[in-house]
């Protein structure tokens, strides 16, 4: 038996496109925010199949918690996405349902 301890939990890793980082580049003066930006993961219900249902409910979140990295969103606001496939044009995502967690901490919920 391992003594790693999976969470209950799935995950959607968030990757930029080129089309994000344009525009980004149109609203900072920072132009090295590109180079140390890593994929961001979210924790999502354990086992979501639906990957399409997913992006529907959350794809406004995400898209805002991307863009908030870089730039204030004051001023991007009106070129948001404001459709999935929108979304889609800005970022690549992939799903996985395996979180293993290789420091326990009290309080999360294992299987």
């Amino acid at each position: 038996m391992s003594t790693l301890n999976q969470l209950n939990r799935s995950y959607a890793r968030v990757i930029p496109k080129q089309p994000f980082w344009d525009l980004v580049q149109q609203h900072t003066q920072d132009a090295e925010f590109q180079q140390f930006h890593e994929p961001t993961l979210y924790l999502i219900e354990e086992e979501f199949w639906d990957e399409s249902a997913f992006l529907e409910k959350y794809f406004l979140k995400i898209t805002r918690f991307e863009f908030e990295q870089h730039v204030d969103l004051e001023n991007i606001t009106n070129q948001l996405p404001k459709t999935h496939p929108q979304f889609m044009e800005l970022f690549d995502i992939e799903f996985g349902s395996t979180v293993v967690d290789l420091i326990a901490k009290p309080g999360l919920s294992y299987v």
